[in-house]
């Protein structure tokens, strides 16, 4: 199982050669310059993120200060299909900066005692990740809806189907992309993201309810029956295991 084991965040000019026991996910937050896996080179910038496994030398420069946060795991969870060095770019909306963030300030908070919100915002850091090291060239329209989905998915009105017929193309066609390219369809891939938000709403102490209206469910009755189809177990189960 891979575990969430340290996070840090720092300005740096540079970074010596060393290596890891754990494997490590760096994020690019500002500056540019060159990392070094091996005798890979990879340039970066903000929203570059990269992925090295364990005992792999690697080492960072750069003519500026960048920021960086770090994350290192610890052992090796099947579920999860990184194994080499990999590189990936952020959303134009900086998802996972955002979740890194989220992360660092829940493992500061916790003084240094990764707890049940970290390991919950860890996998959703790696469910991204695996995501897309999986995915396929997408129809542009697709990216496009997965954005809208993300950026209202805390209105209690908005309605996908709505939101697929302001596209230029037939809401069966995209439906069809979106699902090959996603594996899910846009309204699980909404409901997943809306759940997965809740479970961490409501690993902070949030109520039922405010945490099903902080994610788009006014109705609180809804939102547990939609928790427990999408999870198994009722929010309020849920909450007490924090």
């Amino acid at each position: 199982m891979l575990t969430f084991e340290l996070m840090g965040c720092a300005y740096l000019c540079s970074s010596p050669l060393h290596r890891h026991a754990t494997s490590e996910i760096s994020i690019f937050t500002a500056g540019s310059g060159v990392a070094f896996i091996g005798e890979q080179r990879i340039p970066f910038k903000k929203g570059t993120i990269i992925f090295r496994p364990p005992l792999v030398m690697h080492w960072e420069e750069s003519e500026e200060e960048y920021f960086e946060y770090w994350i290192h795991g610890k052992g090796h969870d099947p579920r999860h299909g990184l194994t080499q060095p990999r590189v990936f770019q952020d959303t134009s909306n900086q998802t996972l900066e955002k979740i890194a963030s989220a992360l660092n300030e829940e493992y500061q908070l916790r003084q240094m005692k990764p707890d049940a919100v970290t390991q919950d915002i860890f996998s959703l850091l790696l469910s991204y990740l695996e995501r897309w090291e999986n995915s396929k060239p997408k129809h542009p329209l697709v990216d496009k809806l997965m954005q809208m989905l993300v950026k209202q998915m805390h209105d209690p009105e908005f309605e996908v189907t709505a939101a697929m017929k302001t596209l230029p193309i037939s809401i069966g066609y995209l439906r069809t992309q979106f699902e090959q390219a996603v594996g899910k369809t846009p309204i699980q891939f909404l409901t997943d993201l809306r759940i997965n938000e809740a479970k961490m709403l409501l690993r902070r102490g949030m109520s039922v309810k405010a945490a099903g209206a902080q994610v788009g469910y006014e109705d609180p009755y809804y939102f547990s029956r939609i928790f427990f189809q999408t999870t198994g177990m009722r929010p309020s189960a849920y909450a007490s295991e924090r």
